[in-house]
């Protein structure tokens, strides 16, 4: 089942092009996982956070 990305996730993940790449290179288990840690982010600090974890190419998810 694909998930909408919340704008939140959109808005941060537009200002990181490696992080837009790595995501879009991700199997939909993967990004689904993103789209769900992403809605349970309490502030903008902690969407960045994700999003730089896909910008360095770890995962959000697995450090969870």
């Amino acid at each position: 089942m694909r998930q909408e990305l919340p704008f939140g996730l959109m808005y941060v993940m537009a200002q990181d092009k490696r992080a837009m790449q790595h995501f879009a290179r991700m199997n939909e288990q993967e990004k689904n996982g993103i789209i769900e840690k992403a809605r349970g982010a309490m502030s903008e600090a902690e969407l960045k956070l994700i999003v730089m974890s896909l910008s360095d190419g770890t995962s959000a998810v697995e450090n969870s």
